[in-house]
């Protein structure tokens, strides 16, 4: 995981009440079985709390079988097209 406080080449947050404000960034991994799935990159105008990473600590498991799942899932559906297309 890495927390980058105020990044020099990153956007700023805008919204309709304030512009420029500081921003924090948050770079979470995530991983199934040793094996890396993907990455979560938060923004925030406020820095994280230990609140905040133990929670998204806690969640990036469910994040990675989710995950995990859709994929296993989106390469069944291909075998099974493929099979069905071979045997016709």
């Amino acid at each position: 995981m890495i927390v980058i406080t105020e990044p020099p080449d990153y956007p700023c947050i805008e919204s309709g009440l304030k512009e420029n404000m500081q921003s924090t960034v948050l770079v979470m991994p995530f991983l199934y079985e040793d094996k890396l799935k993907g990455v979560i990159e938060l923004i925030s105008s406020k820095m994280f709390t230990e609140a905040h990473i133990e929670f998204l600590d806690q969640i990036m498991p469910t994040i990675a079988s989710a995950i995990n799942s859709a994929q296993s899932r989106e390469k069944m559906r291909e075998l099974l097209h493929n099979n069905y297309r071979d045997s016709l």
